[in-house]
């Protein structure tokens, strides 16, 4: 039994370590960049195989996952050093506060969000996912503000809507394949882009997530 268990933790820690490798090849096509978004997972799931690895003394398996939990981790800490440090506001320049939110669909995110803007007084609401009546919800929950943009076309599960407190003499969408996913305003003088790509999980899905950024540049 002990054995079955050691071979167990040492198939698992192998799989790890493949899968830590495949992830330095992120910027290779699919599935590669997929497997690199999920390095904290590989992390832990390394360290509970060394863990247990080392209880029933599988050595080459512990010694397998710690290197996996060394090669995750040091990625997600240097990810974080080179994050760019939040600028603070410059005095005497004006500031506006700007909310982003997936609703996923759900009415009751949109009341949260609604009761968030007001209670910060947010100047811009950008939402994805909207519920099932659309903008005619997003008119609804913020009929104090003066700038909405209209979705073009049919809704997709991604739609993104902008609402803004003042008036947005431009806005509108992209000529991108799903022209209601990538949407601009004008607002202020400040034009705000707000754009929900496509989940990478596929070779396909990967290049219309990178049109969306693009569009949205």
């Amino acid at each position: 039994m002990i054995d079955i268990l050691r071979y167990s933790l040492a198939t698992g820690a192998l799989i790890l370590a493949a899968l830590t490798a495949c992830g330095f090849y992120g910027h290779a096509q699919q599935p590669f960049e997929i497997i690199s978004h999920f390095r904290a997972q590989f992390a832990v799931a390394a360290l509970l195989v060394a863990l247990a690895a080392l209880v029933v003394r599988a050595r080459l398996a512990a010694g397998i996952a710690a290197l996996a939990v060394i090669a995750n981790g040091a990625v997600l800490v240097v990810d974080q050093l080179n994050l760019a440090p939040e600028q603070p506001a410059i005095a005497g320049q004006p500031t506006r506060t700007v909310i982003f939110a997936n609703l996923e669909g759900r009415p009751e995110s949109l009341s949260a969000i609604a009761a968030l803007a007001a209670q910060e007084g947010a100047d811009v609401v950008a939402l994805t996912e909207l519920t099932i009546n659309g903008a005619a919800d997003v008119r609804a929950k913020f009929a104090d503000f003066a700038c909405f943009t209209t979705p073009t076309g049919p809704l997709t599960p991604l739609t993104t809507m902008i609402a803004a407190r003042a008036p947005c003499p431009a806005h509108g969408d992209s000529a991108y394949e799903n022209p209601s996913d990538v949407v601009y305003a004008d607002v202020d003088g400040l034009r705000v882009v707000a754009l929900h790509p496509r989940p990478p999980w596929g070779t396909t899905r990967t290049v219309q997530r990178d049109d969306a950024i693009k569009a949205g540049l």
